[in-house]
């Protein structure tokens, strides 16, 4: 059995991600994002932790339903679903469900799943999830990016 074990060990392929051709797989927001997470530290200020943490599910991005659809010059991103998840240590993991494709009309094909990790904390008695400013109202979390705008979360 433990043989068995390590042949599927040995066996698993790495996650990977399409983008379309000439394409980078990320944007710039989303470096600057996982740079400026190094220096984020957790606070005791603002929002008690208790009442922050747990999973949160996007319902809309800016207003409207999913799946969202933000164009660029280069390509169009069709965000179909994401979760936060908020622990208690102010770290965070968010999966997000997403195609990129070139034009307005989403291909037949499977969307990607992207996955981040970092810090969340509530220094000054502001949320800040990552490098986004957020605002909790009991179980709806309202996250602002510079990439998507104001995207509104419901506690599951």
């Amino acid at each position: 059995m433990r043989e068995n074990k390590s042949k599927l060990a040995r066996s698993q392929q790495p996650l990977r991600c399409q983008h379309p051709a000439g394409s980078l797989p990320f944007t710039v927001p989303f470096v600057v994002f996982l740079l400026s997470m190094l220096g984020c530290t957790g606070s005791t200020t603002g929002p008690s932790i208790a009442s922050t943490s747990g999973v949160w599910e996007l319902q809309t991005v800016n207003g409207l339903p999913l799946p969202f659809l933000r164009p660029t010059a280069q390509y169009t991103q069709q965000i179909v679903g994401e979760d936060i998840i908020l622990r208690a240590n102010n770290t965070f993991a968010s999966f997000t469900i997403e195609r990129f494709f070139a034009g307005t009309t989403p291909p037949a094909s499977a969307p990607d799943t992207v996955y981040n990790l970092g810090y969340w904390n509530t220094t000054s008695g502001d949320l800040v999830i990552g490098v986004a400013n957020a605002e909790q109202r009991g179980d709806t979390l309202t996250i602002r990016s510079s990439d998507r705008g104001l995207s509104t979360y419901v506690r599951r």
